[in-house]
């Protein structure tokens, strides 16, 4: 699961299109599942670990994993978004359900978020068509149906 990780980091603070113009991605994929998937919820949990890495539970069907970038694409963010060195951008990586009638639809989202001198944080979405095809086929091994 780290190595899913570290390849959506590269694929999102690159700031240039890394799908070579193929079908579009927009950092975004979803599954139904019978249940509740607990187990990726947790995977995202103990693969959030490093010492950049902050989690954050915001409910019992929403977490993220806010990373520290390395320092080039940090400074590319910053330029190109028009951030702030005050709160600099990290990689968010995030799993989101919800119950339905059918089961549990679990969304999972990858974006920078980029702090700005004025207002909220500009959310860059960067999608990569591998990153999520990866991202369908361990939902896919977790027992899910893509959506």
């Amino acid at each position: 699961m780290h190595r899913i990780f570290v390849i959506i980091m590269l694929a999102v603070a690159g700031c240039t299109p890394i799908n070579g113009g193929a079908d579009p991605a927009d950092g975004r994929t979803a599954a139904r599942f019978s249940e509740r998937p607990d187990d990726l919820f947790a995977a995202l949990e103990t693969t959030c670990s490093d010492p950049s890495d902050t989690f954050v539970r915001e409910s019992a069907d929403r977490v993220q994993c806010r990373s520290f970038l390395p320092p080039e694409p940090t400074a590319a963010l910053i330029l190109n978004y028009d951030g702030t060195l005050d709160d600099l951008p990290k990689l968010v990586v995030q799993f989101s359900g919800q119950r339905d009638v059918d089961g549990y639809v679990l969304e999972n989202s990858y974006y920078v978020s980029v702090p700005q001198k004025r207002g909220p944080a500009l959310q860059v979405r960067q999608g990569d068509w591998l990153v999520e095809r990866r991202m369908r086929a361990l939902m896919r091994a977790a027992g899910g149906s893509p959506v």
